[in-house]
């Protein structure tokens, strides 16, 4: 692992950034594991989660309420990572709540 802090245009420092590999050795797996499921989590919410964990549905099997509440996921995971492209799917006319999207 390493870590490096860098300057911003003002020539403050930003926030420490670390960044680290994995080495595919079993003995450093689920630290690997817990990181990536963090960063996921962060980044997508829980859809992240599922996203890593392998759990998401096939969503062109998904009929009536059930694919509703999988396209609100998605939807949710979208808003956290860019709110502006959120509020344009939201709208039903956009076709994001149809399965063809």
């Amino acid at each position: 692992m390493s870590t490096s802090t860098s300057k911003g245009k003002d020539g403050e420092e930003d926030k420490e950034k670390v960044s680290w590999t994995y080495n595919g050795s079993e003995d450093e797996w689920d630290a690997f594991d817990r990181r990536i499921m963090r960063y996921m989590r962060k980044k997508y919410g829980l859809f992240g989660e599922h996203i890593w964990n392998g759990v998401l549905d096939d969503h062109t099997k998904l009929t009536g309420q059930e694919f509703t509440a999988y396209c609100e996921d998605v939807w949710d995971a979208v808003e956290l990572h860019d709110a502006t492209r959120a509020k344009e799917y939201y709208q039903v006319s956009c076709g994001f709540w149809t399965v063809k999207f």
